[in-house]
């Protein structure tokens, strides 16, 4: 993963504004275990993408990665209103953020996408 950061921020010389090579960076570090270099590359993220679903919840991930339980959950609540309603599958067998399963936010923002799913699902019958 470290060679994938170092092309990650040889390729962001050339194209500082990209964000999805800004959200990879914010993942590789806090993978790799640097949560430092993986908070600045987020908070680098957030600037650039700050409203795309998916790069939310992905860097919502590398928070949990990185300890940031509560940022996490930020983003995540953030993101639950502009998930599709798939995602909320997803959500719940993903493991990146296990360590969050049983936090009362958490479980509220599961809640809030199971019922969007379930209206949903009504309205198709």
């Amino acid at each position: 993963m470290s060679r994938a950061l170092e092309r990650i921020q040889k390729e962001i010389e050339v194209r500082p504004d990209n964000a999805d090579l800004i959200i990879h960076g914010a993942i590789s570090p806090a993978y790799l275990g640097e949560k430092q270099a993986a908070k600045e590359w987020i908070s680098r993220a957030l600037v650039i993408e700050p409203d795309n679903p998916m790069q939310l919840y992905n860097l919502a991930c590398a928070l949990v990665r990185s300890g940031e339980h509560e940022q996490a959950l930020d983003i995540f609540e953030k993101w639950t209103p502009k998930m599709s309603p798939q995602h909320i599958t997803w959500t719940k067998r993903d493991p990146d953020p296990i360590p969050l399963r049983d936090h009362p936010r958490f479980k509220a923002l599961v809640e809030r996408g199971e019922a969007r799913l379930a209206a949903i699902q009504v309205g198709r019958s």
